[in-house]
């Protein structure tokens, strides 16, 4: 047993973004009662999350999958991201003299700017990306039975019915963002652009110019809403992953404090090793957050000030300039916004209860070197790494509140100073 904590901590010595190491050894130990509970099921349902993600990430040409190369679709997805970049400059130049189209297209630029961040983070950093997933994959697929797997269980069934509510509102979001220029032609005879966007030898105040730029639109917005539902799904999948590690975490803490305990019948050596182990695991949880951070905070950042500033020119176009088909986006965003602050809390939250399982430790019946463990744990608890808005705000439900605030008052005070 120590020779193999040995050989695991010496492999993950000086690595960054690698394969990370949980080291379950220790927690499918096999139970002394006859009774043999039958397996959890936790890890189909992970991989059923894990397949959808796969279907998002296969669609746009960018997937997190050991197999993935650089393919056609990922090119197409390429030109399309420079193609709405070029449309939405074109676009700009065309209505600069009027201030409120051109608040209008500008907020098309909220859009694209977090799509290309998205599109260079999952293309230069593959290798992360599935360094992190296989480790997941490790510690979910290595728990197999007892309260762990229920722990587990639990956990990941309610984040897959979280998953499946967040996709029905954004979808109904995308229905509401492409059926209204429909609505609006065949009720009111209208000619309303799904997206404030002109294209070269298109003139869209015909029929036939009209159909021909809202088909472009329609590819742009599906492909859009693809790319942008997978790559928040990856993310927030790994955000909650790392709650559920810190959960592990703490039955550990448990676990140590019951084995320690007079008459628990468990040899001191082999209380050395589950602590050992368990520090293991607590480097490997904070290791794992920390590339999170890494990789994905400049993402993050873009993705909330973009969304922001898309936001308050959106609800303007709204109200001004009648674009019902912006309430789509308005809706998409919202949902986006509060996925990953929501997640950010909770991250805070079982932060601070892992800090007072720490806490409620009875490190009085421990050793002296036990007592020094533990001292240096509950310091690492404590500043425990939380995901932030750039340098701005932490990532919680607090900021996402401030920022809703924050929209509704920009874009008042934008249309009371147009008037």
């Amino acid at each position: 047993m120590d020779s193999k904590i040995d050989l695991v901590g010496n492999e993950n010595k000086g690595k960054k973004a690698e394969y990370f190491v949980y080291n379950e050894a220790l927690i499918t130990n096999q139970s002394t009662e006859d009774y043999i509970e039958p397996k959890s099921d936790h890890f189909e349902t992970y991989e059923r999350i894990h397949s959808l993600n796969l279907v998002f990430g296969s669609v746009v040409g960018l997937k997190v999958d050991p197999f993935w190369k650089y393919n056609n679709l990922t090119r197409w997805t390429f030109f399309l991201l420079n193609f709405s970049t070029a449309m939405t400059v074109y676009s700009m130049i065309l209505v600069k003299t009027d201030p409120s189209k051109l608040i209008e297209t500008a907020s098309i630029v909220g859009i694209i700017i977090p799509a290309f961040a998205k599109f260079d983070v999952m293309l230069n950093y593959s290798r992360n990306a599935l360094a992190l997933v296989d480790f997941l994959e490790h510690v979910f697929k290595n728990i197999v039975d007892g309260p762990k797997a229920k722990l587990l269980k639990t956990h990941i069934d309610e984040t897959f019915v979280s998953i499946k509510i967040c996709l029905l509102v954004e979808t109904l979001a995308l229905l509401l963002f492409l059926c209204y220029p429909v609505y609006a032609y065949v009720n009111n005879d209208e000619l309303v652009q799904l997206i404030p966007m002109q294209f070269p030898f298109i003139d869209q105040s015909n029929t036939t110019g009209f159909i021909i730029a809202n088909m472009i639109m329609v590819k742009l917005g599906l492909w859009a809403f693809t790319g942008s539902v997978g790559f928040d799904l990856y993310l927030a999948r790994l955000i909650d992953s790392y709650c559920a590690l810190v959960k592990l975490l703490q039955y550990d803490i448990i676990e140590f404090a019951e084995m320690s305990r007079e008459g628990s019948g468990v040899s001191r050596h082999y209380r050395k090793t589950f602590l050992r182990n368990f520090l293991l695991k607590c480097q490997d949880k904070d290791r794992f957050i920390q590339n999170i951070n890494d990789v994905y905070a400049d993402v993050i950042f873009k993705q909330f000030s973009c969304v922001y500033m898309s936001m308050v020119f959106t609800i303007y176009a709204i109200i001004r300039n009648k674009w019902y088909s912006g309430f789509g986006i308005v809706v998409f965003f919202l949902v986006e916004i509060y996925i990953l602050c929501f997640l950010g809390t909770t991250i805070k939250n079982e932060n601070d209860k892992f800090c007072h399982a720490i806490y409620d430790m009875p490190w009085y019946d421990y050793s002296l070197s036990e007592q020094r463990i533990i001292q240096i744990l509950l310091h690492s608890s404590q500043n425990t790494m939380e995901l932030w808005i750039g340098v701005f705000a932490p990532l919680n439900v607090e900021t996402a509140v401030e920022i809703t605030k924050s929209i509704y008052s920009t874009s008042t005070m934008i249309m009371n100073t147009s008037e």
